[in-house]
């Protein structure tokens, strides 16, 4: 699809944390999705018209009048006014007013977005989604084509770091070269981790190619879905295979790569001090953490209302894990959608979350946020939000925090 010719997408299906979703948003294409009839109500030669000025939420239009399209256009104004000032800043030090750092990095799916995201102000790679480079070849890709690829983002981030993530296929995610059965219940079936360690040699073969990759720079190797010690166990005995064919072999590769797990299935979250034992750090998949801890499909529109990215139980969660890892002496990061909404960032960092990773587009107004707050502030703002009881009330207290600040997001 020439992404070019494409002004706006709007969907009948899925939710704000789909695989489509997220692929516009990387895209900067404007998207509105599980818009509930919206295929019957559209004709031929129709004008759809999508408001993105809220963050929170696209509105569509079907034949707008004009006052609403005088309306939207001068939102888009607004915003473009909004965004080129935060730009002038994109180069400084994403430090709070009493001196915190925290890391802004990107998520990336291909060798193509890499330039961009740099050029976007990201510094580092937070979550570099492997699939992408299985899922855009007809045949499943070799040692060596996939360490080309990850030793590419090393290089191009040679001053930070790249998060290489193993391959997290099955749930909306589907390879042609690799067909899998068709399950009642995807996203709680045979994916990520779980498909890899069931798969050793197609395993064994991603995890030399990030090690190789790591003698280019900093590299980090994370495990999606890892829901207890069982299945890390597993993967880390994988690794140190890895590591020891590669050195038998005398490739060079990475000998102290660091070791990361995502966080998304709620055990983790309950066995994160244990888990915080064999591993570097953590990153929360805040995606599918949200649908798992309130059992809500965040792909099928008829359950929207129940996946609620703002839901006490996401931040007491994200609030366990953070404790747990401090424990140990390791750091956590934030890589869902959640990552990157500018109401989440001061709250995240309050929580103790020393790292975002968002969509490049989102790096420059998370920098402007972090530089107009202090750390003080964003602590004692969590701690309010974990006394609250409903995600409406959060994002109120989130709202009016801005408004104290006479900060416009």
């Amino acid at each position: 699809m020439d992404t070019d010719q494409v002004t706006g997408m709007v969907t009948e299906l899925g939710g704000a944390t789909s695989h489509v979703a997220i692929l516009a948003n990387n895209l900067g294409i404007p998207a509105a999705v599980g818009v509930k009839g919206i295929i019957g109500s559209v004709q031929n030669r129709d004008r759809v018209v999508i408001d993105v000025s809220d963050s929170e939420r696209a509105l569509v239009y079907i034949n707008p009048k004009l006052e609403i399209s005088q309306k939207i256009k001068r939102s888009q104004s607004l915003l473009k006014e909004h965004n080129a000032r935060i730009m002038k800043n994109q180069n400084k030090p994403v430090i709070t007013r009493d001196g915190q750092n925290i890391t802004l990095s990107a998520n990336v799916g291909s060798t193509a977005e890499l330039l961009p995201a740099r050029d976007a102000g990201a510094r580092s790679i937070g979550l570099y989604r492997s699939e992408f480079l299985f899922m855009n070849s007809k045949s499943l890709p070799s040692e060596e084509e996939q360490y080309q690829a990850y030793r590419k983002a090393a290089e191009c981030f040679e001053e930070g770091f790249v998060i290489i993530r193993t391959l997290d296929i099955g749930g909306d995610k589907q390879l042609a070269a690799l067909p899998l059965p068709v399950e009642d219940n995807p996203f709680l079936g045979n994916r990520a981790l779980r498909l890899t360690l069931s798969r050793p040699e197609l395993f064994l073969t991603q995890i030399r190619a990030i090690l190789r990759a790591g003698a280019h720079g900093s590299v980090k190797i994370m495990f999606p879905m890892v829901g207890g010690v069982t299945e890390l166990d597993a993967a880390l005995d994988l690794l140190t295979q890895a590591c020891a064919d590669l050195e038998s072999e005398q490739i060079p590769y990475d000998r102290s790569m660091e070791i990361g797990i995502m966080v998304e299935i709620p055990s983790a979250v309950w066995m994160a001090d244990i888990l915080a034992r064999r591993v570097s750090f953590f990153s929360i998949g805040t995606n599918d953490l949200t649908q798992y801890l309130l059992a809500a499909d965040r792909l099928n529109s008829n359950v929207s209302d129940y996946y609620r990215a703002f839901d006490p139980s996401v931040f007491k969660a994200v609030k366990e894990v953070v404790r747990a890892a401090k424990n140990q002496g390791r750091w956590v990061g934030v890589c869902g959608e959640l990552g990157g909404n500018p109401l989440a960032i001061p709250l995240l960092a309050g929580l103790g979350v020393t790292e975002l990773s968002m969509s490049p587009r989102a790096i420059a107004e998370a920098s402007w946020i972090i530089r107009e707050i202090t750390l003080n502030d964003a602590e004692a703002l969590a701690d309010r939000i974990l006394e609250l009881e409903t995600d409406k009330e959060i994002r109120k207290v989130l709202r009016d925090f801005y408004k104290s600040k006479e900060l416009n997001i």
